[in-house]
């Protein structure tokens, strides 16, 4: 299937987009499409002009799909003027103009940042694909084969040796049983965006009734924030990695009074992170500030301090 979506009055940057760190299934290929896995479906998405040229592995995946996927109902233009707080963020806005949050399926964005925790973005998408290739459906599209990402159904059934195959590690574990604990409808994450952003933090970091034992495993504070955000509709959630403490650091300490201020650092330089408890606050203050709208923000500092400005952060923090 074949189809073209007007951008002219909805600005995307379909490469910020895609490859800034919040996806993990899509390529660039050499003649210009970025070519991706989504809930079962092949896409392949070119800008040209004031469309984007979208060719799919079905039917079912038609104009609507995309939109929606690419969050193209979002009114950038307002959200980015609302976030434009400060001279980082403007720089960070005015650079990376037209790049949106992604809609991603609740169960795989979960999955995929279980898989993310103290690893580089190459190697996640390492492990999702062969993740995908080793449980997922095979799909055809234009002579290749592709594979979708495996239900919460099928890594619950799965023995913990085959994940680890995977590249998982460690992380086999908290995969499968958090995908055992979906499976069973113990937590039913499309619920979640019916819910507060703290009700449905909460329930992605509580414990089950007996054991104290994680109902979600692999999902911390700063997990928990990326599944609200990437997924869940809760846009006033704000990440917490390691590119983002250090603009914070850097950049935000007015923000904040002199004795969490002493404290965060000295938790830094002591432990290379912040704690849980800094975390929180950090987020309650960043989130106050950016507004409604601090993912945004959020995915807009970490992709500019990352890849664009990473010298800004590059003194000692």
């Amino acid at each position: 299937m074949e189809f073209q979506i007007s951008i002219a009055s909805t600005p995307i940057d379909v490469g910020y987009t895609l490859d800034c760190g919040q996806v993990f299934r899509w390529q660039l290929n050499y003649d210009g499409w970025w070519l991706g896995v989504v809930k079962g479906y092949v896409l392949k998405i070119k800008r040209l002009g004031d469309s984007l040229m979208v060719k799919t592995s079905s039917e079912d995946a038609d104009e609507q799909f995309v939109r929606r996927y690419l969050r193209l109902d979002d009114a950038l233009p307002k959200i980015l003027y609302e976030i434009r707080k400060d001279e980082l963020i403007s720089n960070a806005v005015s650079r990376l103009n037209g790049l949106r949050l992604i809609r991603q399926d609740p169960w795989e964005c979960t999955a995929s940042f279980i898989c993310a925790t103290y690893k580089n973005i190459n190697a996640i998408q390492q492990m999702i694909f062969s993740l995908s290739r080793s449980l997922g459906e095979p799909i055809k599209f234009e002579d290749a084969t592709y594979y979708s990402f495996p239900t919460a159904e099928t890594i619950a059934k799965i023995d913990d040796e085959l994940i680890k195959a995977c590249g998982l590690g460690y992380r086999a574990e908290f995969l499968i049983e958090t995908a055992r604990n979906i499976a069973s409808g113990d937590v039913v994450l499309e619920n979640l965006a019916k819910t507060s952003y703290e009700n449905a933090r909460s329930v992605l970091l509580s414990e089950q009734s007996k054991g104290k034992k994680k109902l979600l495993p692999g999902v911390g504070l700063k997990v928990a924030d990326c599944i609200l955000l990437f997924s869940l509709e809760h846009l006033e959630a704000f990440p917490i990695d390691v590119w983002i403490r250090r603009a914070v650091l850097r950049f935000y300490l007015h923000l904040f009074d002199e004795a969490k201020v002493s404290k965060m650092i000295s938790n830094v330089e002591q432990n290379g992170s912040i704690g849980p408890a800094e975390y929180r606050q950090v987020s309650e203050v960043m989130r106050r500030y950016f507004g409604a709208y601090a993912g945004y923000a959020q995915e807009y500092l970490y992709h500019y301090t990352r890849v664009y400005e990473p010298l800004l952060l590059s003194r000692g923090l």
